[in-house]
């Protein structure tokens, strides 16, 4: 029983110090200064990743832009992406907010984006991370204490050319109604980062989206939380929730083609430059 328990307990001590040393050596290769790679990042699910060009917003904003929208990436791992790319000097964010970052809380813990999240960015999760992700799903936690983080300074995700044909409804995974997750992990980083700069958008849904009774009450519940940032004078919230309207713009109710997202990046670029929001009292590099 002794040697039992004194195996049990020199395995224990191996796996903590390999997690322990791996820990930091993911750290070590993220906080190296690389913001030259990026002035002004991206970050969000899908409906982002088809909605900025992030080529053409660069040469109109004469900055290296970069869109790293993702798919299935919930509110929580958009902003722990944020802390890898804070680690790596990055001080300019643009944030999609919009339902689906709010209906789709639980992909922060499910078998795929949230177990792929992990591996990505499990080095920047703090203390209070990881309390919320054993209270949504203590499974999860568990299993992921025992992960390796991926030993990498890239992200995921990256803009898409949007180029499906129309279809007249959410996408399988989006149609949530249920409210499921807030946005307090947002309004703690914007709060503990006053050096840094944060656009809060809403891209555009189709009419049709807002048509729908049983949407409406999220969307009245999204709209009072955008205006929830506004207190920020680091934030500038843009919602373009109704800007676009004709069925040649999008790929679905909240997707844009090619089309749409060319006429969003422009506007988006236009705000900015008219607001000077990036250069204005900030650093941009």
């Amino acid at each position: 029983m002794f040697k039992f328990l004194q195996n049990t307990f020199i395995i224990f001590i191996l796996i903590s110090s390999s997690l322990f040393i791996g820990h930091f050596i993911d750290l070590n290769i993220n906080t190296k200064n690389v913001s030259h790679n990026s002035d002004i990042v991206f970050i969000g699910h899908s409906n982002l990743q088809y909605a900025l060009n992030d080529s053409l917003i660069s040469k109109k904003l004469n900055s290296k832009c970069r869109n790293y929208g993702l798919g299935g990436q919930s509110l929580f791992w958009t902003i722990i992406s944020a802390k890898k790319h804070k680690s790596q000097g990055i001080n300019n964010f643009i944030i999609s907010l919009d339902e689906v970052s709010y209906t789709s809380g639980s992909k922060t813990y499910n078998s795929s984006s949230g177990m792929l999240n992990m591996r990505q960015y499990k080095s920047f999760l703090n203390l209070n991370d990881w309390s919320a992700i054993m209270k949504m799903d203590l499974v999860f936690g568990i299993k992921s204490l025992f992960i390796l983080p991926k030993f990498t300074s890239n992200f995921l995700g990256r803009y898409s050319r949007g180029e499906r044909p129309f279809i007249d409804d959410l996408t399988k995974n989006n149609r949530g109604k249920i409210i499921d997750i807030d946005d307090k992990i947002l309004h703690d980083f914007i709060k503990n980062n006053p050096n840094s700069n944060f656009v809060i958008v809403k891209t555009p849904f189709h009419p049709n989206y807002y048509n729908k009774i049983m949407y409406k009450k999220t969307s009245e519940y999204v709209s009072n939380r955008l205006n929830s940032f506004k207190i920020y004078e680091n934030t500038l919230v843009l919602d373009y929730g109704k800007f676009l309207k004709q069925d040649l713009f999008f790929m679905d109710h909240s997707h844009l083609n090619y089309r749409g997202s060319n006429i969003l990046s422009n506007e988006i670029t236009t705000r900015l430059i008219q607001t000077e929001f990036f250069s204005k009292n900030y650093d941009q590099k």
